[in-house]
């Protein structure tokens, strides 16, 4: 097998690629639009279970964070990691472009050690000739056409590209926790997608170790360096993740939603979803839910 972009063979490499749990990362487009954002964004909590792109015509956009402020500049492209914790300010009026959208086959824990802030992309030509086509679809079509399924292959590219491009900004590559989760890849390659179909079911350590074919003090040893957290906080990530979705994209009781992800009750989902998110549920729908899916 020849890697591509290589002038040596990597076996590592060739194995890593040709892996078919690794070739299921994918990207998926949950919602894209555009709004005018004005005084009343002013304190917006920026914490979120996804990904989002964003593209403001205007300047007067700063995200706040303990890490300081960022000032959006006008008229670029910028990548809002999962999990960032900061509030949105605005001075003026904003016209905003936004997008929604999610990766999946990476492990939460390993993405939020990778890419903890906000990035301001460089406009490539590839991602250049995407924003623009994005922009005056967003200007010129329909709400019909916008939400149409054409549209969400054209801005799941955009999200493709402007992934690739935060990659190589952000060095992941030589990152302490990929080449960690690297090293412990083939050994816990297909965990990762089996816990995300089985949010519902028992979890337990002893469940997870046993499909590994591991002792549960084994498991656990190999599991943190690769996923960066204990096998108990990384299923409660995923159960909270999809919950969120649920609130967002969906109409879903709360006692529905506590089923489908695997929590004992509503009132057990409502004390976890807080703890790990700082919102209550229904408060995190109201601030976030998608118009179309109401």
């Amino acid at each position: 097998m020849d890697v591509v972009g290589s002038d040596v063979y990597n076996p590592a490499m060739a194995r890593l690629l040709s892996n078919n749990e690794f070739l299921r990362l994918e990207v998926h487009a949950y919602y894209h639009g555009k709004t005018v954002i004005s005084t009343w964004w002013n304190g917006t909590p920026m914490h979120n279970e996804f990904w989002r792109l964003y593209y403001n015509e205007q300047p007067g956009v700063v995200f706040r964070s303990l890490q300081g402020d960022m000032h959006v500049p006008a008229r670029r492209l910028v990548l809002v990691p999962p999990r960032f914790h900061g509030v949105g300010l605005v001075q003026g009026s904003v016209d905003h472009a936004f997008m929604h959208f999610d990766v999946t086959g990476f492990p939460l824990g390993l993405i939020s050690q990778l890419i903890p802030l906000p990035i301001e992309l460089p406009f490539s030509p590839p991602l250049q000739a995407l924003c623009d086509s994005w922009l005056a679809s967003l200007a010129q079509q329909s709400r019909e056409e916008i939400h149409s399924l054409s549209a969400y292959l054209r801005v799941e590219s955009m999200a493709s590209q402007a992934m690739a491009l935060c990659w190589e900004i952000a060095q992941a590559e030589k990152h302490p926790a990929w080449i960690a989760w690297r090293k412990g890849f083939f050994r816990l390659a297909s965990l990762n997608a089996w816990i995300n179909t089985h949010l519902d079911q028992d979890l337990s350590i002893g469940v997870l170790a046993a499909r590994c074919g591991y002792s549960p003090d084994h498991f656990r040893r190999l599991f943190q360096p690769v996923f960066g957290m204990t096998p108990a906080a990384y299923v409660t990530l995923l159960r909270v993740k999809e919950a969120a979705r649920l609130l967002i994209f969906e109409t879903a009781s709360m006692e529905e939603i506590a089923e489908r992800t695997g929590f004992v009750d509503r009132h057990h989902f409502s004390r976890v979803f807080r703890l790990t998110t700082g919102t209550p549920p229904a408060s995190y729908r109201r601030r976030n839910q998608i118009p179309s899916a109401v």
